[in-house]
């Protein structure tokens, strides 16, 4: 046997010492390539994917093999392998898109460049490399610093860079505007003015206002969004907010150029319609996009910046592709990904390409280019107020311009008022909260200040109970615990109160979590000085027990030590942040358990809990017969009812989905408020109201205090001589002495001590 082992070690000692020998002739062998990332001859190979209509088809391609040239020649050992589709058709389009964030999404690195519709920044961006770091600041600078940040960004990163641009224009008909003498107009005011003369004149019926391009393809959101876009205050003013004044209007001014230049037809009209009028001339006006050398060349049109609400003031939607990098590339190929890159942004490359195919770069300095601006008008260019593509972080891209262009469309082509489309808009684009800042007082912000302002008075009120213990009319009557026992335990219902303001505002990770660990510390202050003083009173003599008795501090340290273990297990982050999106109604955040270990960790602190308050129920069942403690006992009792029904509602809401983010606002802060209410009228608040009873039933009280008193002796003593006894038997023993020893007691509520009685007796 051992001889068999023996050769199996011998053997497994050949094969490593082989397979070592191989890696350090692999290392050494420049000829040797077998990793994936190689070719036959040496070279890393990079994989890049891009979508392409047909005009683009060659592009792609074209400059990928401008590189692979351009590394042989300086003996770089890299090369670009590029997968471009090239359907047209908007669903296979929505297809590709999806397909790549999946692929990001999960970090396969099947692709290590990307050229994607700057639509889709926002969606792509958390997955791509942020380029700031590895970039210089002068080749990033190269490029419109507007366009970039509008375009090419995902919170503060910058996520791709321009790889060729298209802008939304007016055209105006030449020959119309000179033989009426009539300007380019820069107003929208002055372009319904302009048309309706010129209609006017022409007397044709064929003859078009204003096309619009609010069809229901993507044309139309970004018809919509620039519109709006353009009735913003001044130039340095940002995207008018949806339900303002702004908004109002700029969809007011959008159905009045359709009711009085146009139609309904016209508007409805898609981007082929809108194309055939220009080469047909049969429109005044027309939005449309800029257009290649060889087209403009064949149509009598002006090229301009789309007017606005006041003069100067415009908008232009920013469409084309971005090229950005993989960002989970593999180490080995991150600096062949970015020598690539650097090429295919260059100026030299972009230049070369703006001159022969009529891509428009993000590069400012071209169009100060004479040889350029020869071919395109610049100026026009240079004075575009450009606004990037409007985008969704929750929604797939086609659903979300759906939304938006059927209710502006229910406004524009129906009977639904401006405003209560652009609620409902509202609703689609905003993750709604509860706050007590809110613009507008709405219901939800006075029931934010509501449970804000009772959430303070209540901690003032408990706060202040803690002056009453100072009180001689109230001191005896809180001589169950001792004073500092009350102040923690009143510091933990603070802290379980503190909890409300956690929902509000946004919803985070952070949040989340600290809703349960405040929970988890508040309730721990509030109910172990009570737990302490119940081992205090327990008749059973146990070593345990012994050293609770005569280590106070110690024993409260353990339990927040304790919690604070508890509370290390939150590292792991058992909470993500899930988007509950809502129909024709108000989008919201909530807190989700990530996976089955975050409801394990919440599981140990529900049972951990839950033990405690078993242990402290049981105690309250041996002390139920003193009939000097009946009032303490059945106030803890049911509070400690109160508390774990409510905390395990609360570990319970974990399941359950809301469909209005009120209701799951009012339902966590009424479940975090009703133990704490509950306890505090139960255990503290009936106190302060004991002093104001008759002074006849105090005496009865006094009277039954010396007589609890021999009860208590003579049953601790008891328990003394019977310590070797079943615990369970003697806890069960003591129940029902305690209440054959208080048979006789008519009244009485609380325990006292004996400076209760010193100070009763020197009253008589």
């Amino acid at each position: 046997m051992l001889l068999n082992i023996y050769k199996l070690k011998y053997f497994y000692f050949i094969v490593l010492a082989f397979y070592l020998i191989k890696c350090i002739a692999y290392n050494y062998d420049d000829s040797s390539y077998d990793d994936e990332y190689y070719d036959e001859d040496g070279n890393i190979i990079l994989n890049a994917v891009a979508y392409a209509d047909s005009e683009y088809n060659e592009i792609y391609s074209a400059m990928v093999n401008d590189f692979n040239e351009y590394a042989q020649n300086n003996n770089l050992k890299i090369k670009i392998k590029i997968n471009v589709y090239t359907n047209a058709n908007n669903k296979n389009f929505e297809f590709f898109a999806t397909s790549i964030e999946s692929l990001l999404i999960k970090r396969l690195n099947k692709y290590d460049i990307y050229y994607f519709d700057n639509g889709y920044t926002q969606k792509y961006g958390p997955y791509l490399l942020d380029l700031k770091e590895y970039l210089s600041e002068d080749h990033i600078n190269m490029y419109n610093k507007e366009i970039v940040e509008k375009s090419c960004t995902y919170n503060d990163k910058i996520v791709g860079l321009p790889f060729n641009l298209a802008y939304t224009v007016l055209y105006s008909n030449k020959i119309l505007l000179e033989k009426y003498n009539k300007t380019i107009p820069t107003t929208w005011d002055e372009l319904i003015e302009t048309s309706k003369y010129i209609l006017e004149q022409e007397n044709n019926p064929d003859l078009i206002g204003y096309n619009g391009l609010f069809d229901e393809s993507e044309n139309g959101i970004c018809s919509i969004y620039e519109f709006i876009y353009s009735f913003r205050d001044s130039l340095d003013s940002d995207f008018p907010d949806i339900r303002s004044n702004n908004t109002i209007k700029a969809l007011t001014y959008m159905k009045k150029l359709k009711d009085e230049i146009s139609s309904d037809e016209v508007f409805k009209s898609d981007f082929a319609f809108s194309m055939y009028s220009l080469q047909q001339n049969l429109t005044v006006f027309t939005k449309f996009y800029s257009l290649t050398y060889s087209a403009l060349d064949i149509i009598p049109y002006y090229m301009s910046p789309l007017p606005g609400y006041k003069e100067g003031i415009s908008g232009s939607i920013i469409a084309g592709y971005n090229i950005g990098i993989d960002g989970n590339i593999p180490l080995k190929k991150l600096y062949a990904s970015l020598t690539a890159f650097k090429f295919l942004s260059s100026k030299e490359l972009q230049r070369k390409y703006f001159l022969i195919e009529n891509i428009l770069s993000g590069i400012s300095s071209f169009y100060d280019d004479e040889e350029i601006c020869k071919k395109v008008n610049c100026e026009v260019i240079k004075n575009l107020q450009p606004i990037s593509r409007p985008s969704s972080e929750y929604y797939q891209f086609t659903d979300y311009v759906t939304k938006i262009e059927n209710y502006v469309y229910k406004f524009l082509y129906g009977n639904q008022t401006a405003e209560s489309v652009l609620e409902q808009i509202d609703y689609l684009t905003k993750i709604h909260y509860v706050s007590i800042n809110g613009e507008k007082q709405d219901s939800s912000t006075k029931l934010a200040k509501t449970f804000f302002i009772l959430v303070i008075f209540l901690s003032c009120l408990m706060a202040g109970l803690l002056l009453l213990l100072k009180s001689e009319k109230y001191k005896p009557y809180f001589s169950y615990l001792p004073t500092s026992s009350w102040i923690i335990s009143i510091l933990g219902l603070i802290v379980v109160v503190s909890n409300c303001y956690t929902t509000l505002g946004p919803v985070t990770s952070t949040k989340c979590h600290l809703y349960v660990i405040l929970l988890i510390f508040g309730y721990t202050l509030n109910l172990i000085p009570i737990l302490h003083q119940y081992i205090v009173d327990l008749p059973v003599e146990h070593k345990i027990f012994k050293w609770i008795r005569e280590h106070k501090i110690y024993f409260f340290l353990l339990f927040i030590l304790f919690d604070c273990i508890l509370v290390s297990l939150f590292s792991i982050k058992i909470y993500n942040v899930d988007i509950i999106m809502i129909s024709e109604g108000k989008n919201f955040e909530t807190c989700k358990l990530r996976n089955n270990s975050s409801l394990f960790v919440l599981m140990i602190v529900l049972l951990s809990y839950m033990s405690v308050i078993f242990f402290m129920l049981i105690v309250s069942y041996v002390e139920w017969g003193r009939q000097t403690l009946v009032y303490d006992i059945q106030g803890f009792v049911i509070a400690i009812y109160s508390d774990a029904f409510t905390v395990f509602l609360l570990f319970i809401l974990n399941f359950i989905s809301f469909k209005n983010y009120l209701l799951q606002y009012v339902i966590r802060n009424v479940f975090t408020l009703i133990p704490v209410i509950t306890s505090f009228i139960f255990i503290y608040g009936y106190r302060v109201y004991m002093p104001h009873r008759k002074e006849k039933e105090d005496e009865n009280i006094i009277q039954d205090l010396k007589k609890e008193s021999n009860s208590l002796t003579e049953s601790k003593n008891s328990s003394v001589h019977n310590s070797t006894g079943n615990v369970i038997l003697k806890l069960q023993n003591y129940h029902n002495q305690s209440k054959l020893s208080n048979s006789s007691i008519n009244s009485g509520n609380f325990r006292s001590n004996n400076s209760m009685n010193d100070s009763k007796n020197s009253k008589t």
